[in-house]
């Protein structure tokens, strides 16, 4: 009888499993590693968009606002989509909060947000630089502050 070249049902079978394995090792990573990349762009996004509002809102009217709900109180509301409750605003699951006064930043404004993931805080810690100007961290807290 002549024996045909190929692999059997169990070369195959094996062959499968194998790859089955590392993909359920893999998979997960690459998944995790790309949605922590977008929660710490996503993080940087909303400073940048409450921090202008704040800009445009300092432009207008000469000083900083008092508190964050001065941005929707005046006939021109700088954050209309967005629910503003005294100094605190809510975007994506994590509280922003503004500070008029802040000793961190020599005693002017600053915006910050506390209970970061951690992924999403080393994210934003890397993608800003620990040695910014005006960005603090807080690596007890997973705070992420910027001085305006």
């Amino acid at each position: 009888m002549q024996r045909t070249k190929g692999f059997t049902l169990v070369e195959l079978m094996v062959v499968v499993l194998v790859i089955g394995v590392l993909l359920a090792i893999l998979v997960p990573r690459f998944y995790r590693q790309a949605t922590n990349t977008v929660d710490g762009a996503r993080i940087v996004a909303n400073f940048q968009y409450i921090t202008q509002a704040i800009g445009n809102y300092a432009s207008d009217y000469g000083k900083y606002p008092r508190q964050l709900s001065d941005l929707n109180a005046q006939s021109y509301q700088y954050l209309p989509e967005v629910s503003i409750n005294g100094n605190t605003i809510e975007l994506d699951g994590l509280v922003y909060t503004y500070a008029p006064s802040d000793g961190d930043c020599r005693g002017g404004p600053s915006l910050f947000v506390s209970g970061v993931p951690t992924e999403a805080y080393n994210e934003v810690k890397s993608y800003i630089g620990e040695r910014s100007i005006k960005w603090r961290f807080n690596d007890g807290r997973k705070t992420v502050k910027l001085c305006l």
